[in-house]
This record gives structure tokens, C-alpha cells and sequence, in this order.
């Protein structure tokens, strides 16, 4: 049986979660480092075009989504002077869906993806010391932080020990893959 590839992403706000729920859904063990004290998101909202709510369909999250948010119609683009420089006249999203986006707090959309990388290892208070590059086929990356949490070499929190030489007292490690590294879709060979 091969073994499950294992990856470490930085940073659990919206893209990371997002990152790790695609991981997930690939077979991959995913570690998630957020250095914030707890897994939250700050900032007011963010719209989804019709690109945005694919992706989130691929990652199996874009009924909750829409559940949490709330459609808007676009009315248009302005210039920076506040001029208009294209109307959108209003029409039913059943008549033209383009005209249309999925508004919502960033706060919701943050707990949505938490709720769809569920399975990963999320840790709070892990702040980023060193990344070292890896290469596909070869070694892979590692990714050493230090944890407001009490994580070290012997925590079960890394995958990848360090001896004494390779990380500084305190910190722990863990595999992660290098750029040029592609992630197969689930089910794809």
C-alpha cells in the first residue's frame, strides 16, 4: 500500500483552508499552521462571480456558501472618480446569471471552509521559522515553526522529526512539497 503523501500549508485563512480542503479531497494528510491565537478571519466581505462559486463547487462548498451569503445583483463598474464605465441593467438571475454574485462576510465564508477541511491537522499559534524548497520526485520540503501551543520534536504535532543538529530546541517540523509538485484530482490516476 503506498503511503499518503502529507503537506503543510501557512496560513489558515480563506485560501489555506481552501488549499487543504483541495489536499483533503486529493488523499493527502494535511497539516494546517495559522500563527493568529485561533482560527478566524478579519475584513468585511468578498463577492463570488460565477468563476469564484466553481471553485468553491470543487472544493464542495458552494451550497454552503450560498447558504451563508446572500446573491447580489451587480449594477456595474465605475472608474476610480466614481463615473461609470459599464451598467448592468437589472434582470432575474434566471435571465442573466452573470449579472449576478454571492455576497458574504468573510467571518462565514472563513467558517464554511473550516467545516470543509475538516480532517486536517489545524494548528493556532504556530508561527513559521524556516521552509526549506523541495523537489519534486526527491526530497520533499519541510516546514519548521515553533507553537504557542508547546509543539516540539517530540509533539505529536509533526510528521518529520529533527534531530538536534537540523531545528533549534522548541520547534517542530513536517513535510511538505515543493513548487512544480501537481496534486492529482481525487480518483485520478
Amino acid at each position: 500500500m503506498a503511503e499518503r503523501l502529507t503537506a503543510t500549508v501557512v496560513g489558515g485563512g480563506i485560501a489555506g483552508l481552501a488549499s487543504a480542503t483541495a489536499l483533503l479531497q486529493a488523499g493527502w494528510n494535511v497539516t494546517v499552521l495559522e500563527r493568529a491565537p485561533a482560527f478566524t478571519e478579519v475584513g468585511a466581505g468578498v463577492a463570488f462571480t460565477r468563476n469564484g462559486m466553481a471553485a468553491l463547487e470543487a472544493l464542495g462548498a458552494d451550497g454552503l456558501v450560498r447558504a451563508a451569503g446572500h446573491m447580489v445583483h451587480t449594477a456595474g463598474a465605475q472608474d476610480t472618480r466614481g463615473r461609470w464605465i459599464m451598467r448592468l441593467p437589472e434582470a432575474p438571475i434566471e435571465q442573466d446569471p452573470t449579472a449576478w454574485v454571492c455576497s458574504i462576510h468573510r467571518q462565514r465564508l472563513h467558517a464554511v471552509l473550516l467545516g470543509t477541511a475538516e480532517g486536517a491537522e489545524l494548528l493556532n499559534g504556530a508561527r513559521v521559522t524556516a521552509v526549506e524548497p523541495g523537489e519534486p520526485g526527491a526530497a520533499p520540503a519541510r516546514v519548521t515553526w515553533t507553537s504557542d501551543q508547546g509543539g516540539g520534536p517530540s509533539s505529536p504535532i509533526s510528521w518529520w522529526r529533527p534531530t538536534a543538529s537540523t531545528a533549534p530546541s522548541g520547534d517542530a517540523c513536517s513535510p511538505a512539497y515543493g513548487r512544480g509538485t501537481r496534486v492529482p484530482r481525487a480518483g485520478a490516476r
